[in-house]
């Protein structure tokens, strides 16, 4: 499933920008310089992010807007677009030339390490829906809907069908 690859590349650059921010209070003034550059790449592939948003947001959202289920969309919207802010904030700070490492040091805990937390969540939270382990509960007012565990597998569905399907039950 396209989305389960992208969480992995998503949590493989997580965890990369975690170890490089985690050298920052061991480095040289003159070593600074070129962490900045270094760490700047890695948060631009980070923003990368937007794409796997944006994919969500077309294509999963709306089917389910459609269907009535409006709030968790609207929910994952408005931390998709904070996550996005974030990410924007951080590299917009990197980039500032003034930008010291003790002021980076500073900012580790009110701002990068809060949205790479954010991040990995999202993630959690998108992957809680396993194929084969989790049956599915939709419920619009009196309507509700359910699905076994085993039926995204006997149907060869991912997420994004069961979803799909669990709207149209």
């Amino acid at each position: 499933d396209l989305f389960q690859k992208e969480n992995f590349e998503i949590n493989q650059a997580v965890a990369k920008a975690r170890h490089q921010l985690e050298a920052v209070g061991l480095l040289s003034d003159q070593e600074f310089p070129d962490y900045l550059f270094t760490l700047q790449a890695t948060f631009h592939l980070l923003m990368d992010i937007d794409k796997h948003y944006r994919r969500k947001e077309y294509l999963l959202f709306p089917h389910l807007e459609k269907n009535g289920v409006t709030g968790p969309p609207k929910v994952m919207w408005g931390k998709h677009d904070e996550i996005r802010d974030q990410l924007k904030g951080c590299i917009a700070l990197l980039k500032d030339k003034t930008l010291s490492r003790i002021d980076l040091l500073d900012a580790l805990h009110l701002l990068f390490y809060p949205v790479l937390r954010a991040v990995s969540d999202m993630i959690k939270k998108e992957e809680e829906i396993q194929i084969g382990r989790d049956g599915v509960h939709l419920r619009k007012g009196p309507i509700t809907s359910v699905f076994l565990p085993q039926v995204a597998g006997e149907q060869g569905w991912n997420r994004r069908q069961l979803l799909e399907n669990l709207c149209r039950k």
